[in-house]
Formats: C-alpha cells, sequence, structure tokens
C-alpha cells in the first residue's frame, strides 16, 4: 500500500528533474545564440573599420601624391 505513493513521488521528481535540465538547456542554447550574435557583430565592425581605415589612407596618399605633382610643377 505504501509503495505506490512512494513511486508516484519518485517519478515526479524525476519529472521535475528532467523538466529543470529541459529549462537550463534551453537557457544555456539562448545564451550560446546571443554569444554567437555578439562575436559576429563584432567581427563585422572590426571588418568595417578596417575597410574605411583602409581606404581612408589610400584617399590620404593619393592627395599627398597629388600636392607633390604640384609643387614640382610650381616650382619648375
Amino acid at each position: 500500500m505504501w509503495d505506490k505513493p512512494k513511486e508516484e513521488e519518485e517519478e515526479e521528481e524525476e519529472e521535475e528533474e528532467e523538466e529543470e535540465e529541459e529549462v537550463e538547456d534551453d537557457e544555456k542554447e539562448e545564451d550560446d545564440e546571443e554569444e554567437r550574435k555578439k562575436k559576429e557583430e563584432e567581427e563585422y565592425e572590426r571588418k568595417r573599420k578596417a575597410t574605411t581605415t583602409a581606404t581612408t589612407k589610400k584617399k590620404q596618399r593619393k592627395g599627398r601624391r597629388k600636392n607633390r605633382k604640384k609643387k614640382k610643377k610650381n616650382a619648375e
């Protein structure tokens, strides 16, 4: 007679543990996805800045070359 309630309690405890594990797994997956998105965004920003910097430097070099040519022509 007492065996059934104990078995039911054990089953309920097991179900609760499984639910807790599922919740923890879901939270971990969400955290992993947020971290992945954050890394992707950081990588995008890093590449964008690198491209912008390279473009800016290229334009600066081009401008300096033009200025040198102008100075050279004016000196002659």
